[in-house]
């Protein structure tokens, strides 16, 4: 038993078009300044993670005798220098000059990422 609609209620057949593809896949972009951005970004992420492990060797007192713990300190102190003597030591083992050199890396990272996006933003 079939029951009629009224003609109201029918919703007219969208035209067929064919799909739209986009000329380069969203996102990543191919040209040479902004891929050097994304490996600039990604260096300075893996230095930020080596002086949050070395905040956490300093926190947990890791005997700098150790070879992996002697490599992770000379490593980090180039950028860990700077900021040394910031803040007074306390009773705490917080090591204050990686945290803030990790905090400074993690920004300088975020401008250059976000330099690089809009400069793909405006070659595009």
């Amino acid at each position: 038993m079939e029951t009629e609609q009224p003609a109201g209620d029918l919703i007219p057949a969208a035209p067929a078009t064919e799909p739209v593809t986009p000329a380069r896949p969203a996102g990543r972009s191919t040209r040479t300044g902004t891929a050097m951005s994304h490996y600039v970004t990604l260096v300075i992420r893996f230095l930020a993670v080596m002086v949050v492990l070395r905040a956490a060797a300093t926190l947990l007192s890791a005997n700098p005798d150790q070879q992996i713990i002697a490599v992770l300190y000379r490593f980090t102190d180039p950028f860990v220098a700077p900021f040394d003597g910031i803040f007074p030591s306390s009773e705490l083992a917080i090591d204050w000059a990686a945290l803030v050199t990790a905090g400074a890396l993690l920004l300088v990272g975020a401008f250059i990422g976000a330099a690089g996006r809009r400069a793909a933003e405006l070659q595009a």
